[in-house]
């Protein structure tokens, strides 16, 4: 948890922040929470840890370098050493508004996710529009199961971003599929998600699973054709295609996929059908074609009771996949 004298200072900062102090913060603040990975893209973790620890030698009065050395150190998930940097931050410059944002997100990762609301709240009841922010407190919500606020802060971040991240329709949606109320919203987020940035693999996989968990088998195999359009290689898609026909009773058309499905496999070269997922594929494939042939021959072969039946002049029951 934040010292006291961390959570002190962030709770009385905006009432006396100088612009000048506002327009470093923010400066810095953009570095490390829009591009992270950016910031310290030159050398391994434990190199610019070290590279900067010798700067805070040299100048051990900046803040911003503490701040920059306990985001390293949340990156390689050493939280308490992250937590000392930012309360020295807290320390030498109170007035720094980005640290409510990176103690919310600390307090996140170490799964303290009630004491991360508590910064994320205070560090967005002045920069509402923060879509960071806004990011990570929807997934401190998810974490608490609050899953109609978490769509909400997602549902900002997606409206405020330039260019909202495939990932935040994603996570939405997983937030919100949590709860059976919300399955229609989750699918009609994924939809805008689609509609934004086309057929994506990730939103459409979640899509199908949940048109599946609704019974909407016409709507996932739809889904499962957008991606077989638009993807190289088909085998892995007609076994897809099969199985929800599968699963939906229909076994005809289900034996059918698999067939051709298999069929694209031995078009394969020999490498690509030594890989393992190939190989898992092609094992699975057969394993339902026997099941689904023993099946079709076993509902051809008349039961005794049908032969009476037939003797008697009646007409035995047709079975399931005729």
């Amino acid at each position: 948890m934040m010292s006291n004298q961390l959570r002190d200072s962030q709770r009385n900062r905006c009432l006396r922040t100088p612009a000048v102090v506002w327009t470093a913060a923010s400066a810095l603040a953009g570095m490390l929470c829009a591009q992270p990975h950016s910031l310290f893209a030159h050398g391994d973790t434990h190199e610019q840890i070290e590279k900067l620890t010798r700067q805070i030698v040299a100048s051990p009065q900046d803040a911003a370098l503490h701040v920059k050395r306990g985001e390293l150190h949340r990156l390689h998930r050493d939280w308490n050493a992250a937590q000392a940097d930012f309360d020295r931050a807290a320390q030498l410059d109170p007035e720094l508004p980005l640290l409510d944002l990176l103690g919310g997100r600390l307090l996140l990762e170490m799964d303290q996710a009630a004491d991360a609301k508590l910064h994320l709240d205070r560090f967005l009841a002045t920069r509402p529009q923060h879509v960071e922010a806004l990011v990570t407190r929807a997934r401190v919500f998810t974490k608490l199961r609050d899953v109609v606020s978490a769509a909400k802060d997602f549902s900002a971040a997606i409206a405020l971003s330039p260019e909202p991240k495939p990932e935040y329709f994603l996570e939405r949606a997983q937030a919100l599929r949590t709860d059976n109320a919300h399955f229609a919203e989750a699918l009609r987020g994924l939809n805008e998600g689609v509609q934004q940035f086309g057929p994506l693999v990730t939103l459409e996989t979640l899509a199908i699973e949940l048109e599946l968990e609704t019974g909407n088998y016409d709507g996932a195999l739809a889904r499962v054709e957008r991606l077989a359009a638009q993807s190289p290689r088909q085998e892995s898609w007609l076994a897809r295609r099969g199985e929800i026909l599968l699963q939906a009773g229909r076994a005809t058309e289900a034996r059918a996929a698999f067939a051709q499905a298999l069929t694209t496999v031995d078009t394969l070269s020999v490498s690509q059908r030594k890989t393992e997922a190939i190989l898992q594929l092609e094992i699975r494939l057969r394993a339902r074609l026997q099941v689904l042939t023993n099946s079709a021959l076993h509902a051809r072969i008349p039961s005794a009771a049908d032969s009476r039946l037939v003797k008697s002049g009646e007409t035995p029951a047709p079975s399931v996949d005729e």
